[in-house]
């Protein structure tokens, strides 16, 4: 198969490619991780050979009439580039603070919980506690697709993630029966957890 795509064509191939490795490396986990890994390979191939198999189906060829200055060429990658992994890095930087703000809330919930509880003061306790849940779903729902890259290696907190959902559903019915001190007990050991992500973080 002759080549069929041009040069701004190849470029622009191999720079969504670049993206998306960088997308996949820094962002994405499970099945979205996967197919962004699996596109970027294949648009960074058709970058590199200049072929692609949509354009063979369908008699397409991007391939201009007159050659293409090369210095042009150059400028143009450079712009990309610039462009490109400024936007990872600025991605990076605020998914690493969004993490950074999701455990603080998560953290400040889950004190005022153990405050209230442990004074008997059951309504501000739940009270507290259905805040808890509702900051931490949506930490946990993000965190299953989006792993920031700072955490992407720690292979335990995804199941950290869930050991504490699971504390946490266990509360509930103890918080709403008077049970206190068992919500207290409870409630210590996500502590450690807590905090070795904060650490991390």
């Amino acid at each position: 198969m002759k080549i069929n795509a041009g040069a701004y064509d190849r470029v622009i191939r191999i720079f969504i490619g670049l993206v998306l490795f960088g997308v996949w490396y820094l962002r994405l986990a499970d099945l979205w991780q996967i197919l962004a890994y699996i596109a970027g390979l294949f648009l960074l191939l058709n970058g590199i050979t200049g072929r692609c198999f949509t354009y063979e189906i369908f008699k397409i060829n991007t391939c201009p009439l007159h050659p293409v200055s090369k210095v042009k060429v150059m400028i143009f990658s450079i712009i990309l580039i610039v462009f490109g992994w400024s936007g990872l890095f600025f991605t990076s930087q605020t998914s690493q603070t969004s993490l950074a703000n999701d455990i603080h809330q998560v953290n400040e919930h889950y004190k005022e919980v153990v405050f209230y509880a442990e004074r008997w003061n059951k309504d501000t306790a739940i009270m507290h506690y259905e805040k808890l849940m509702s900051v931490f779903w949506m930490f946990y729902e993000n965190s299953k697709n989006h792993v920031p890259a700072i955490i992407k290696n720690d292979k335990q907190f995804l199941p950290n993630l869930e050991n504490i959902k699971t504390i946490l559903d266990s509360v509930k019915d103890d918080l709403y029966t008077w049970n206190l001190t068992l919500v207290v007990s409870k409630l210590n050991v996500i502590d450690n957890v807590l905090q070795s992500i904060i650490i991390i973080q």
